[in-house]
């Protein structure tokens, strides 16, 4: 590794840290590499078409907002039955 990447480091959280932040930053690499891969291994594989509440961005707010409104009425209902119990 190159010296002044690890003295740029050192000098940003201490030589104790330093380890631990470069394991953090290459950790955060692979994660970000991983995702990008899958995005590009998955890009369309969902049609629009197939889905009319997708057709424009009002509609699809619209789609997420009714969704999320289902899963908040499904937790609240969860939630008073646990109370009930």
């Amino acid at each position: 590794m190159p010296r002044e990447l690890v003295a740029d480091a050192d000098r940003l959280v201490g030589p104790r840290r330093c380890g631990d932040f470069m394991t953090e930053a290459v950790r955060e690499k692979v994660l970000r590499i991983r995702r990008e891969r899958v995005l590009r291994e998955t890009a369309g594989a969902l049609a629009a078409s197939g889905y009319p509440e997708w057709q424009t961005p009002e509609q699809v707010s619209a789609w997420v907002r009714r969704g999320r409104e289902r899963d908040d009425a499904g937790f609240r209902a969860a939630w008073d039955a646990r109370d009930e119990a």
